[in-house]
């Protein structure tokens, strides 16, 4: 009797954990072959050589040239975004930058986390209503044609910013964010980027699901494996 009643009490116990626990899906991509997950908004984004592409120079002024998920404004404002960054030629402009955009409504309303090759900073910025804000720029020292990583982890207005697997910002937005679309983003530069990846509670699995994994791999080995 003691034993069946230690095993209804585990039971649950299971199921409250069960049922208590939040599923995260997760969209993939490796860029390994064309697709249409991605829209582009502006520049000459292609799938190519494994990796997705931006080789227009220009910069569109602060806006940048960008390329989004489709139907990724309806994931939710809880979410982990990441890849891999090369920037590869800088352009005639100033800036010389590439990285992740998100909750992204219109060039007035926007975040983004971008490395800045001109500046040997990561820019950490958010736009509300064309007002630019920055958010403590972290220095980030890099050459170019090298392959480093971003992870931002979103909890509401809460953010964390990672670098090469290195936690270097953890800051929060006393606003009303809304949510608005995922995407990858270049100012002045050539760029390619690979392994997207996001998660979240929100977000449905999709993508491609064949992952290059990456964890702890050096940007001079990802070099050597990478065509651009």
């Amino acid at each position: 009797m003691l034993n069946s009643a230690k095993m209804i009490l585990l039971v649950c116990i299971l199921m409250i954990f069960v049922c208590g626990s939040v599923y995260s899906g997760t969209f993939f991509d490796d860029f390994e072959n064309p697709n249409d997950f991605w829209v582009v908004g502006m520049g000459e984004w292609a799938i190519e050589g494994g990796v997705y592409h931006q080789t227009d120079t220009t910069s569109n002024g602060a806006r940048g040239l960008f390329s989004y998920l489709e139907g990724s404004e309806n994931w939710g404002d809880n979410f982990t975004i990441e890849v891999m960054v090369n920037i590869i030629t800088s352009g005639v402009e100033s800036q010389l930058e590439a990285g992740i955009m998100y909750k992204w409504q219109d060039k007035d309303n926007q975040y983004h986390v971008v490395l800045d090759n001109n500046d040997s900073i990561v820019r950490i910025n958010n736009c509300f209503n064309g007002n630019w804000q920055a958010n403590q720029n972290m220095p980030f020292a890099f050459g170019l044609d090298e392959w480093h990583s971003i992870k931002v982890v979103v909890e509401n207005n809460e953010h964390e910013i990672y670098i090469d697997d290195d936690l270097i910002k953890e800051y929060a937005r006393d606003v009303d964010d809304k949510v608005g679309f995922i995407g990858l983003k270049t100012l002045g530069c050539e760029a390619s980027f690979d392994d997207f990846r996001v998660t979240g509670p929100g977000v449905p699995d999709s993508g491609v699901n064949s992952p290059v994994e990456y964890a702890g791999k050096l940007a001079s080995t990802w070099s050597s494996i990478k065509i651009y």
